[in-house]
Order: C-alpha cells, then sequence, then structure tokens
C-alpha cells in the first residue's frame, strides 16, 4: 500500500514538474532552462503534499483546495496568453501544444492546491477567534480623527484635488447650468453641484469649491476607513494584529491620493467597504440585525448608494438580492421590506428625479462597448473574409470603413467613438442580429476579445498605473489649478508619486503583488474556497466582491485599478472576518 501510494505521488510529481519546464511567449509555449536541483525540490515537495492528501480524511478541505488549484491555474493560463500570445489559439494549434498546455494547466493547478491545502490546515489549527469587544462610536471618532490627520498634509499638498479627463468632464456638468450627464454618476455631479455653487457664490472661487469637494470626500473615505478599523478589532486578538490593520488603512499609499482624487470610484469603493461591513454585520449576529430597524435602513441606504454612485453597481444589488435570501431565510420578511425600499428609492431616482433633473441617460456606445469589442476583433483578424454586403452592413453601425485598424484590445475607447448610436437606436435589432451573425462565425474571437479587456482583473502578473495625479486643463475649469498649499517634509509626496509614475514598485520583489487587481481578486478567491471548507456562514462575504468583479469584466479598459479599489478597501475585513478559526458549517 504505501508502495502504491509512493508511487502515484511520484508519477503525478513528475508531469507537474515537466509542465514547469515550459513559459508562454508571442510564438506560444517555449521551453526555459532551470538548475536540475529546484526541480528536485519542486519534485520533492509535491510528492510530501500528495502523500498526505491520500492520508487526509477531511475530503472537504481536499476539495475546497482542489476548487482554489482550478480556479487559479485556469486564470493563470488564461491570462498569460493574453498577456504573451494575445490569442488562445496556440493552444490546440496541434497535438503537441494541446498536451503541453494541459500539463502546464496540471502543474499550476497542483502548486496552487498544495498552497490552499496546507495554508486551509494551518489557518484551521492557529487561527484567531473572536475577540469580546463592544463596537465603540467613540473609538471611530478618535481613529478618524487620527486618520485625518495623516491624510491632511496629502490633501494640502494635492489642493485643490486630483483631476484627471473624468473628473474634468464631472465638473464641467457640475459647475455649469446644462443638463447633467448620466455617463460619471449623475447623483455625484448633483453633489459636487450641492457644494461647488454656494462655495463659489460666497468666494467667488471655484478653485475652492472644487477644494470643499476634495475635502469632503477625503473625510467621508476616512471615516469609513474608521469604522473599518474599529469593526477589526472584534476578530484581531493581540495588539500587534490590530496595529497591521490599522496600518492597512493608515500607511497604503494610494489611499492617500485616492481620497483627494475626484473620481467617482473612490466614494463607491467607500461605500461598498461599508456595504461589507454591514453584511459581516448580519453574518455575525443576524438576530440583532434584523431586529434593528437603524440596520436595516443602512444596509437599503447602501444597496441604492451603490448603483447611483457607479452604474455597474447594479451588479451587486443584483446578486446581493439572492444571496441574502438563501443565506437567511430565517429573515425573509425583513429582507423584503429591505427589497421593497431599494426598489421604492432606486424607482424614484430613476423614473422622477432623472426627468425632473433633465438628466441625459448613459449612451449606448458605453453600454455596448464589450459586443463593439467583439465585433471589431472578428474583423480585425477576419475582414477580409467577409461580403460587400456584410461589410456594408456592419458600417452602417459605424462612421468609419476600417474600423478593425483602430482595434486595441485592451481599451475599447477607440472603436466606441466611432459607434453610430443615432442609426442604433433606429434599428437596435438589426445590430444586434450583426453580432450574433458574426458571433457565430468567429466564437473564439468573441472569446479573445473578451478576455483581452479584462485579464487584467483575473490574471496577478499584469500591471498597469494606478495613481494619476494632476489638473487636467478642460472646458470651463481653465481657472483650476494645482496650488499645494503645503509640502511635505523632504518632498516625500513627489518622491511617493514618482514611485508610482514610474512603476519603480515593479523592481521589488513581491511588492508589485499588493498593488496587483489579479492577485487582489485570488485572495478574494482563497478566502471563498477557505469559508466553504471552514465557517459557510462567512462565504457571504465573498459574494459582495465576486459581484463587483462580475460587473468590471464588462469595463471598458482592461486593468484599472480605481475600478478595483473597493476590493483593496474590503480585503482586510474579508482576511480578518473568514480567516478567523471556527467550525461553524451550518
Amino acid at each position: 500500500m504505501i508502495g502504491m501510494e509512493l508511487i502515484f505521488s511520484l508519477t503525478l510529481s513528475f508531469f507537474a514538474v515537466r509542465g514547469f519546464r515550459y513559459t508562454v511567449t508571442e510564438e506560444g509555449l517555449t521551453p526555459v532552462n532551470t538548475e536540475s536541483f529546484l526541480w528536485l525540490i519542486l519534485l520533492l515537495f509535491f510528492v510530501w503534499v500528495i502523500r498526505r492528501s491520500l492520508r487526509e480524511k477531511d475530503r472537504a478541505r481536499i476539495l475546497c483546495s482542489a476548487l482554489f488549484g482550478v480556479i487559479t491555474a485556469l486564470c493563470f493560463i488564461l491570462g498569460i496568453s493574453m498577456e504573451k500570445a494575445k490569442h488562445l489559439s496556440w493552444m490546440w494549434s496541434n497535438f503537441s501544444c494541446l498536451a503541453n498546455t494541459l500539463n502546464l494547466f496540471f502543474s499550476h493547478g497542483l502548486l496552487y492546491y498544495c498552497f490552499a491545502f496546507l495554508s486551509f490546515a494551518f489557518l484551521k489549527e492557529h487561527g484567531a477567534g473572536n475577540v469580546t469587544r463592544d463596537f465603540s462610536l467613540k473609538r471611530v471618532f478618535l481613529i478618524w480623527a487620527v486618520l485625518t490627520l495623516l491624510f491632511l498634509p496629502w490633501y494640502l499638498f494635492c489642493f485643490p484635488g486630483s483631476i484627471t479627463q473624468d473628473s474634468a468632464d464631472q465638473l464641467d456638468d457640475a459647475i455649469t447650468v446644462n443638463a447633467i450627464r448620466d455617463h460619471h454618476s449623475a447623483f455625484l455631479t448633483l453633489m459636487m453641484r450641492i457644494v461647488i455653487i454656494p462655495v463659489r457664490a460666497l468666494t467667488g472661487s471655484l478653485q475652492l469649491g472644487t477644494g470643499a469637494v476634495s475635502l469632503l470626500q477625503m473625510l467621508i473615505v476616512t471615516f469609513v476607513f474608521a469604522l473599518a478599523c474599529e469593526w477589526l478589532q472584534q476578530y484581531l486578538h493581540n495588539k500587534v494584529l490590530r496595529a497591521l490593520a490599522f496600518l492597512c488603512y493608515a500607511a497604503y499609499p494610494v489611499h492617500y491620493f485616492y481620497a483627494v482624487t475626484l473620481w467617482k470610484d473612490i466614494l463607491f469603493s467607500a461605500g461598498f467597504l461599508a456595504f461589507v461591513l454591514s453584511i459581516d454585520a448580519a453574518a455575525s449576529d443576524e438576530d440583532s440585525f434584523f431586529g434593528s430597524r437603524r440596520k436595516m435602513a443602512l444596509l437599503t441606504l447602501l444597496l441604492v448608494l451603490l448603483p447611483l454612485m457607479r452604474h455597474n453597481g447594479i451588479s451587486i444589488v443584483v446578486i446581493m438580492a439572492l444571496c441574502l435570501l438563501l443565506r437567511f431565510p430565517a429573515h425573509r420578511k425583513q429582507l423584503f421590506l429591505i427589497w421593497g425600499g431599494f426598489v421604492l428609492l432606486f424607482g424614484f431616482w430613476k423614473l422622477v428625479a432623472l426627468p425632473a433633473l433633465n438628466v441625459t441617460k448613459i449612451t449606448s456606445s458605453h453600454a455596448l462597448s464589450i459586443l463593439e469589442q467583439q465585433m471589431a476583433r472578428a474583423l480585425n483578424v477576419h475582414h477580409e473574409e467577409l461580403t460587400d454586403e456584410e461589410m456594408a452592413e456592419f458600417q452602417t453601425y459605424f462612421d468609419i470603413g476600417d474600423l478593425w485598424s483602430r482595434y486595441k484590445p485592451t481599451i475599447s475607447d477607440p472603436v466606441k467613438k466611432h459607434f453610430r448610436e443615432d442609426l442604433f437606436a433606429e434599428d437596435p435589432g438589426g445590430f444586434f442580429k450583426l453580432w450574433l451573425m458574426l458571433g457565430r462565425r468567429y466564437p473564439v474571437d468573441y472569446l479573445e476579445a473578451f478576455l483581452a479587456n479584462n485579464y487584467g482583473y483575473w490574471f496577478p502578473e499584469t500591471h498597469s498605473g494606478i495613481i494619476a495625479y494632476g489638473i487636467e486643463d478642460k472646458g470651463l475649469i481653465e481657472d483650476i489649478h494645482s496650488a499645494p498649499l503645503f509640502e511635505l517634509p523632504g518632498k516625500l509626496c513627489p518622491r511617493v508619486l514618482t514611485f508610482f509614475e514610474e512603476e519603480q514598485y515593479l523592481k521589488t520583489p513581491l511588492l508589485p503583488l499588493l498593488f496587483s487587481r489579479g492577485a487582489c481578486f485570488w485572495l478574494w478567491v482563497f478566502c471563498g474556497c477557505y469559508c466553504l471548507y471552514n465557517n459557510r456562514k462567512k462565504f457571504i462575504l465573498f459574494m459582495p466582491g465576486f459581484s463587483l468583479w462580475l460587473g468590471i469584466l464588462i469595463s471598458p479598459v482592461y486593468n484599472e485599478y480605481r475600478y478595483v479599489y473597493g476590493l483593496f478597501c474590503a480585503l482586510p475585513l474579508l482576511l480578518a472576518s473568514t480567516l478567523g478559526r471556527s467550525d461553524e458549517r451550518s
């Protein structure tokens, strides 16, 4: 028996190690040279873990570890294909490539399985139990004051705030009497107008009005961070861990710049963190939560605010509606009240407030950007195969004949700006018929176009810019200019800016993972799999992040940090709440 077990372990380990001999390049799989001693160490590690798995009586641990291994290995294979080869067809170009691709998938799947298998065992044995400690608003305000003092010098340095192109568009709407556009959240534009107009009327300065908006945003963000710091204390059993939890919000440099960058994503991310806190409160003590009208009203308000602050926030609302009903079946009456309140408030905004404010709806070119990218990629590869009639039909919906030459796999703006929305409005059915026709003919190209437009959100080794600092000179806001009110000692702020703008952090091993969108998603998946194994009552905490991530997959840019900023903000809470010691498997 021991001999067969050893032979089986050695065989699996050999094939797994063999898979690491290949890497993906533009040409497809390419052999790599590595010292045999390293392969031997990896072989022995795999043999050890596989033998432990064969003797493991806890099958749930094996299954949940395998689930993590399969998901992450799939993300790795697809992600590195889009990052290096830019396509998927190399995988099945011949039998040898297909076999080696499967071998590569198995190798990485086993590696990530081993990581999860050993980590789950360690966390179950050594995970920190919950600490009996009452939530204190007094401590929240104390932490808020400390965070505000830490953030304030950065606000003064960036005064009146960082204004990107999107921010400039939204400011144009906020400071003029023209119709508000809903592309960048009409709700937040209206809130900006409520702050800017009175300040400008009192001071005569648009500069001060913009600075007031940045300050208010910073105060909201730091307050939600303070709530999270206080809430985390119940999961952390010693002062070192509590200090680390505080540093997650007080020392992560991106927080400082984002707090004063006028993107809709910043307040949305703060709202997302507050929403996850509310869900954790329900999961921790559902009777107390659903017995409190105040807590239920707060959850309703957060559900309404998420899609108002960012359109794809509706994905969170839709998915969480089902998740909450399944997780809290004993409180369905209260949940129906919450969703009834959401429908009432959200419906009022959409059906009454938006028409009354003369808000222009989001354009179809933005809503259909992924479909446009898929069509453009198919044409980029196969336009010579289409008939003149098919090309004429295609050109009905785009204002240039050689659209395929404008196609960029990782960003949809070059394509969607040529979309003819007026003709789409006249015959939307014809557009979808054309999209389906091309999709049936070129399904692989459609899949590749979809993956190329979002692989940065699930592949950890993808890197791009994080911080966009400066004042965008656009339209009616030319009198807004960068005017630092405070220079940090030693010019720390410019050094940090340079560190990120020049991507110097990529030169330090492991440091890029702290800012990797894909690595953040993998951590969410790890916590979700661990919850399925050890504490299924907390699995509900995984779902808001998963819902947000699904909505991001149809975004116009493949690896925009601000789109997933909410996942980074809520990650400390997810780690502390779900990885603690627990045997609740109900």
